[in-house]
């Protein structure tokens, strides 16, 4: 069954189309809310892996047929298509364009933002780099590819898609995630948490953001689609100044 799930850590409050299924995460259940505590689960780590930990839940948990479509969104950043009606109206994406739209390719994910000057160096202005150079030292090995190589392929990018979010065939997601969770339970491994704030505690989700583009660069055989980010927690007409000024 082709789910979008959105996760979230406060009871929904916003009325999604059926395609669309809530996930809770940081201890988050209900009726009629699925769950990241359930199962083979890494729920305790929300505070580090962020989103990941209801994307894990799901990968483990959440049973598909390989050619099912699934994607992962927040509830407060949804994807839609542009028009600045359906900003204002704050209308995702409908279950029809979904389906109209996957089937001319094979991965949706968030329009390119600019990370000045490149990928690598961004992080450095936001978080901890020796996080971003012991995750891209693991993926190296894992990988098999020369040291520094996956640093320089950061380098060479000055745009990033960006949230960890997705819409792609469950065979693609699978293959995703089987690519990233090691690297990024190794890396977890590796790393020193201590006397960081809470802010940036979330490495583990920061650093998922850029192995997302690096792995995007690693399967340029898939044919991707880019849309825009849907912001639900900034007022209707900020949003429509944004695309304006885009």
């Amino acid at each position: 069954m082709d789910t979008l799930f959105v996760v979230t850590h406060v009871p929904p409050i916003v009325k999604l189309p059926a395609l669309y299924r809530y996930i809770g995460v940081a201890g988050l259940s209900g009726k009629d809310l699925l769950t990241d505590l359930t199962g083979d689960s890494i729920a305790p780590l929300n505070y580090t892996f962020c989103e990941l930990t209801s994307l894990y839940w799901i990968w483990k948990n959440y049973r598909q047929s390989p050619e099912d479509l699934i994607g992962l969104v927040h509830y407060r950043r949804l994807f839609f298509d542009g028009k600045i009606l359906k900003a204002f109206f704050k209308k995702p994406l409908s279950e029809a364009f979904i389906r109209q739209t996957m089937q001319k390719c094979d991965l949706l994910i968030a329009a390119p933002m600019p990370l000045m000057p490149n990928i690598y160096l961004h992080y450095k202005d936001c978080h901890l780099l020796s996080d971003l150079d012991t995750a891209l030292c693991i993926a190296e090995r894992r990988d098999g590819v020369p040291a520094g190589h996956y640093k320089k392929v950061l380098e060479n990018l000055n745009f990033g898609h960006m949230f960890n979010m997705f819409i792609c065939s469950r065979k693609i997601m699978d293959s995703y995630c089987e690519w990233v969770f090691p690297i990024l339970f190794q890396t977890f491994a590796e790393l020193s948490l201590l006397i960081r704030n809470s802010y940036q505690l979330r490495a583990m989700g920061f650093l998922a953001e850029r192995l997302f583009n690096l792995w995007i660069f690693l399967n340029l055989n898939y044919k991707i689609k880019f849309s825009p980010v849907l912001y639900l927690h900034k007022s209707r007409f900020s949003e429509v100044n944004r695309i304006r000024k885009n």
